[in-house]
């Protein structure tokens, strides 16, 4: 096998969770699986964490401590954390080399200043997950998309949406490498009822899934089922205290991937009508375990796309009684649904997806 040695450069990295970090985790450990060297540079999110260490096998360095560095300023970041992050990667790189660097997203400024951080002899990907419209990243967009020798995008819907955009780049270097998992891991056992999984903030809307479902069991008490929602984040107390006397609702917090596992095993439908994502990890997870998918059609939705290209669920308007009809239309054509998602799944193996960044 010719084995490379691979850098992965994120604000955060496991133990932080979020969805970059969970794809950035999973690409990690199955490159070292395969026999690769992989490092991560990262931000610790919390002081605790040592600056180093080896987890399943990658190599973590934290390079910068800052707990307070997430959701701060104009960019939801810490600017002069931005600039410190870019200073701590060119210390870290002195005297070492690499023949792919994997950069997120959201590492702005040392994406801006690359050219300055690594040698020319390096592959370097910027990992891009979301296309956002608003006039903040339509300025920042083409600085970072044109910093990189290539693009990997998190799903084809972004790969399409940067061509449209950037007539300056080309598919050969803006390349669809969507969310992905080993599919051996996941099961179906039983259909018993609706699921939300995931951080529990406004912009995911976890409080219209919920009343949604709600509403659908009130309209159509035939196909009643509760309501498991999985997560924890800033809406978590408040939606749990609303909802305390309901028995129809039924709140599992943060849980560990294997109870995780075993929630959507026993699930029948994710309900996910978030305002924001680019392929979530849960929708990769979702067809694992057989459940078809709603989402709604919101502009910075681009998972929307997803669900529509592969017939593995519906997408429809953001009011609640829009998810209502949804999730009746998918209940009623479950089937369809199924056998769509038994025939694509296979193409969101991690085994597969992986090799892409060589090709």
């Amino acid at each position: 096998m010719n084995t490379k040695s691979i850098l992965i450069i994120n604000e955060f990295y496991y133990p932080f969770i979020g969805g970059m970090e969970f794809r950035f985790k999973r690409i990690a450990e199955k490159l070292s699986f395969f026999g690769h060297s992989v490092d991560v540079m990262c931000i610790a999110h919390d002081k605790n964490l040592p600056h180093k260490e080896v987890i399943n096998g990658v190599g973590v360095n934290r390079v910068l401590t800052d707990s307070s560095h997430y959701k701060k300023g104009v960019l939801g970041r810490k600017v002069s954390t931005m600039f410190k992050f870019y200073f701590a990667i060119k210390n870290a790189l002195k005297n070492k080399e690499y023949d792919f660097i994997i950069i997120g997203q959201f590492v702005i400024v040392p994406l801006i200043f690359s050219k300055t951080l690594f040698k020319r002899n390096a592959i370097t990907f910027i990992d891009f997950v979301e296309y956002r419209h608003s006039l903040l990243w339509k300025f920042i967009n083409p600085l970072i998309l044109n910093s990189t020798d290539k693009i990997s995008c998190i799903s084809n819907s972004v790969q399409r949406k940067i061509l449209k955009k950037h007539k300056n780049l080309s598919s050969n270097n803006v390349i669809s490498i969507p969310n992905s998992l080993d599919m051996k891991d996941f099961e179906n056992v039983s259909n018993d009822y609706f699921l939300f999984v995931g951080r529990l903030e406004p912009h995911k809307n976890p409080d219209k899934a919920i009343l949604a479902v709600l509403e659908f069991n009130r309209r159509y008490p035939d196909k009643a089922r509760q309501m498991h929602v999985v997560g924890d984040g800033s809406m978590f107390e408040h939606l749990k205290e609303e909802h305390k006397s309901n028995q129809e609702v039924v709140f599992h917090g943060f849980v560990s991937e294997h109870e995780k596992k075993s929630i959507l095993s026993r699930g029948r439908l994710l309900v996910f009508p978030s305002d924001r994502e680019g392929l979530p990890g849960v929708f990769i997870e979702a067809l694992g375990s057989d459940l078809p998918i709603l989402t709604t059609n919101g502009l910075n939705n681009n998972s929307k796309d997803f669900v529509v290209e592969e017939k593995v669920g519906e997408v429809t308007g953001k009011d609640i009684f829009d998810i209502v009809e949804g999730i009746n239309k998918i209940e009623n054509n479950r089937e369809y649904y199924v056998k769509n998602i038994k025939t694509v799944k296979s193409n969101y193996d991690l085994t597969k997806t992986i090799n892409k960044f060589f090709n």
